[in-house]
């Protein structure tokens, strides 16, 4: 009877101790975040709390992805790496590439 009694309480420790271990390991913070292009909403994503976030950038013809930002105003550039500890907005910054047309007659003059 007394092996018994020792044994469940021993089984109750270990089964609190992992529940424990369980819980310290980050059973899981996560976040939400929010891929964004304008007030377009690209894709979001339910992610691990301070883990490394990969993404490809959809690609726009003629433009050039510069990144991503955590502002509309593409102020303070997200740094996606080391991961996210909130919900987050990111927001794609493009650039386009600008071209100069000059127009030139018959008589060899710039129109």
């Amino acid at each position: 009877m007394t092996k018994k009694i020792v044994l469940c309480l021993l089984l109750a420790v270990v089964a609190a101790a992992l529940v424990c271990t369980a819980a310290a390991c980050g059973g899981g913070d996560t976040y939400t975040i929010t891929f964004m292009d304008g007030d377009t909403v690209l894709e979001t994503r339910e992610v691990a709390a301070n883990a490394a976030i990969r993404t490809t950038p959809s690609e726009k013809q003629g433009a050039e992805f510069g990144g991503w930002y955590l502002d509309p105003g593409f102020d303070k550039e997200a740094d996606l790496e080391s991961g996210i500890t909130a919900d987050t907005v990111v927001y794609g910054k493009w650039t386009y590439a600008t071209y100069t047309v000059t127009f030139v007659g018959a008589d060899g003059e710039t129109l």
